[in-house]
């Protein structure tokens, strides 16, 4: 597994696409419907994976090869992390320290909305689609409470990982 951090300032690998949105759905009501769709976020361009969701945030990661952060009070796409080897197949955003973890493959990308820098934290070698050999592909990832943890789930293992080395 490799963990990247990255710290952006604004959108990154936006290639001429616009902002999504948030806008309200359809009213379609019955009778014997438990569940009304209130909002939708609309914005990318393939397959939505993963959502994770705080406050008036939410974040979704998607086959497009990115990861969109939504402000749900304003309506709208407030940030687009890029720069994944393949589909972002898990998100987590942390309250406490404002992270958003975004899983692709064997990597885990750290990313907060402060100024772009990319840190590989274990040694890699380039962001390849394909897994190398002795990597497994991650199918999920928790955030302890007090966002010091970070549990990775490979195979038949559950790994906890220290954030604050």
């Amino acid at each position: 597994m490799r963990l990247t951090n990255t710290q952006t300032g604004g959108t990154q690998n936006k290639k001429a696409q616009s902002f999504g949105t948030v806008s309200s759905c359809d009213k379609v009501t019955s009778s014997n419907q438990s569940l009304i769709c209130v909002n939708k976020a609309v914005g990318h361009t393939k397959a939505v994976l993963s959502i994770c969701a705080a406050d008036n945030l939410l974040v979704s990661g998607s086959k497009d090869l990115t990861c969109k952060v939504w402000n749900m009070s304003i309506g709208s796409e407030v940030l687009c992390l890029g720069d994944h080897p393949n589909y972002v197949s898990k998100v987590r955003y942390c309250e406490v320290n404002r992270l958003v973890y975004t899983v692709s493959n064997s990597f885990v990308k750290i990313s907060s909305g402060l100024v772009h820098d990319s840190i590989p934290v274990e040694p890699a070698s380039s962001s390849q689609a394909i897994l190398q050999q002795g990597e497994q592909q991650m199918f999920d990832i928790q955030v302890s409470r007090d966002g010091h943890k970070l549990y990775t789930t490979t195979g038949t293992t559950v790994q906890l990982w220290d954030l604050n080395t």
